[in-house]
This record gives structure tokens, C-alpha cells and sequence, in this order.
């Protein structure tokens, strides 16, 4: 049923967050080293042992969408394994002040971390 799949996948992007306005390397390869660091800066910026664990344990991942096709600045999906710990995640960056580590990233992906 229609109504159905719609709320399974509604749950599913509950436990998203996404990455607007990375710029994309010149291969695949450096592109997934950078978004790699990326997410994995952002995670240590959150100073949540929760996250940090989650990512450790390789609970946390991340993709570019669409995954089957190049791009510039697709944008960087990361998915946890719950809705808690993606809201952690969010928060732990949100409530910072002065936002540091993200006051050198472009401005469309810092417009869409802080908007609600």
C-alpha cells in the first residue's frame, strides 16, 4: 500500500541529515576522502561520545546522491541508525557558538546545517 511505503520512508529520512554545497573532487576517489573527513570532522565537532561512538562503530555512513551519477556538489546524505542520534548529531552542532569548523565551509551547506 502506498500509505505504507510513504511512512517507512518518511521514517527512513527522519534519520538523515544532509550536506548541501560540498564541491566535488576531481575523482571519486578524492571526493570520498574529503567527504570522509568531512563527516568525520563534523562528528568530532559535535563532542558527543554518543556520535562519535556510533561513527566509530560504523553506525553512521554517508553517500553522495544520486549515488549512479557524477556531479559537482551533489549533496552528502548521512544516515544514522536512529532519529535520536541524528538529532544529537544536528544538535551537538547547532548549539555551538561561533561555529568554528564550519566558518570555512561554503556558505550553502552552513545556511542549510543551521536552518530548522
Amino acid at each position: 500500500m502506498k500509505a505504507i511505503d510513504e511512512k517507512g520512508e518518511y521514517a527512513e529520512k527522519d534519520k538523515r541529515a544532509v550536506i548541501i554545497g560540498s564541491a566535488e573532487e576531481s575523482t571519486p576517489t578524492e571526493t570520498l576522502k574529503k567527504d570522509e573527513k568531512l563527516v568525520a570532522d563534523l562528528i568530532k565537532y559535535t563532542e558527543s561520545d554518543v556520535v562519535q561512538k556510533a561513527f566509530t562503530d560504523g553506525k553512521i555512513s554517508h553517500h553522495r546522491h544520486p549515488s549512479d551519477r557524477a556531479g559537482k556538489r551533489r549533496p552528502i546524505k548521512i544516515a544514522f541508525q536512529s532519529k535520536e542520534l541524528r538529532d544529537t548529531f544536528l544538535n551537538g552542532i547547532r548549539l555551538k557558538k561561533g561555529h568554528p569548523l564550519l566558518s570555512s565551509l561554503p556558505l550553502p551547506m552552513q545556511d542549510h546545517l543551521w536552518s530548522s
